[in-house]
C-alpha cells in the first residue's frame, strides 16, 4: 500500500512544488505560462551541494479553444536520478483569459482510477491558480488539495500552498537564457503522517512560467534548486 500512494503523490508534489513552476503559455493569454502547442522545456534539478538529482521534460501536445476558455493539454517526464526511477503523467492547464489553473485535482483524480485498489479514493480541493498579470506586493490564491485513498490501509493526505507573494520583478540567467521574471515565494505544507514544511522561491517568465525554482526547509536552508536548461518551439 506504502508503493501504491507513493506512486499516486508523486505527480502533486511535484505539481504543487515547483510545478506551479511548470505553467505553460496560452495561445489567448498572455500571462506567465505558455500553452503553444509543440512548446517543450528540460528543466534541470540540483541538490544544496550542486549535485544533478533529477531531469525533467515537459511538451504541450494539445492546445484548442474550449467553452471561451484556452486549454493545453501537457505531457511530463521525471527522471529521480537518486532513485533511478522515470514518471510520466498528462495533464491540464486552463486558461480563461485572467488567469491560469494547473488542474491537479483531475491529474490525481484519473491516477486514482487507474488503480483496482484504490477505486473509492478520491482528490478534491482547490487547484493552483496563477493570475495572468503579475505586480510587486500582489498576493496570489492560496491552493488546497485533500487526497482519501481507502484501501487495505486508510490515509488522508494534504496539500496546502499559502502565503503566495510577488516579491521582486528582475533578471535571471539560467541555462537556457537570460529572462525577465516574476519572483513569487510561497510556503507548501504536507500532511500525510505528519506535516512537512517547506518554502519555495520561483522566477516566472512570461510566455514561458517557471524558469528557476528553490525549495528550503522550515528553517531556511537550501535544499534544491531547478533551473530551465533547454526550451523549444
Amino acid at each position: 500500500m506504502k508503493t501504491k500512494f507513493s506512486k499516486i503523490t508523486i505527480p502533486l508534489l511535484l505539481l504543487t512544488g515547483i510545478f506551479i513552476s511548470f505553467a505553460f503559455k496560452f495561445v489567448n493569454c498572455d500571462g506567465y505560462s505558455a500553452t503553444q502547442k509543440g512548446i517543450k522545456t528540460e528543466t534541470t534539478e540540483y541538490d544544496a551541494s550542486n549535485n544533478v538529482t533529477g531531469k525533467s521534460t515537459s511538451e504541450v501536445i494539445d492546445s484548442k479553444m474550449v467553452g471561451g476558455k484556452t486549454l493545453a493539454t501537457v505531457k511530463s517526464t521525471v527522471i529521480d536520478l537518486k532513485k533511478n526511477k522515470t514518471t510520466e503523467s498528462v495533464f491540464d492547464v486552463e486558461c480563461d483569459g485572467t488567469s491560469t489553473t494547473v488542474n491537479t485535482i483531475k491529474l490525481l483524480t484519473d491516477n486514482l482510477k487507474k488503480s483496482n485498489t484504490l477505486g473509492e479514493s478520491t482528490a478534491s480541493g482547490n487547484n493552483p491558480v496563477t493570475p495572468n498579470i503579475l505586480s510587486v506586493g500582489q498576493t496570489l490564491p492560496e491552493a488546497n488539495i485533500n487526497i482519501s485513498i481507502k484501501g487495505e490501509i486508510s490515509l488522508q493526505s494534504n496539500v496546502k500552498m499559502y502565503d503566495r507573494k510577488v516579491v521582486a520583478m528582475e533578471k535571471v540567467t539560467v541555462p537556457a537564457g537570460t529572462f525577465d521574471c516574476a519572483v513569487v515565494t510561497y510556503t507548501e505544507d504536507t500532511r500525510i503522517l505528519f506535516d512537512k514544511i517547506k518554502n519555495h522561491k520561483v522566477w516566472l517568465a512570461k510566455g514561458i512560467g517557471a524558469v528557476k525554482s528553490e525549495e528550503y526547509d522550515k528553517k531556511g536552508k537550501l535544499e534544491k534548486r531547478t533551473e530551465l536548461t533547454s526550451i523549444t518551439h
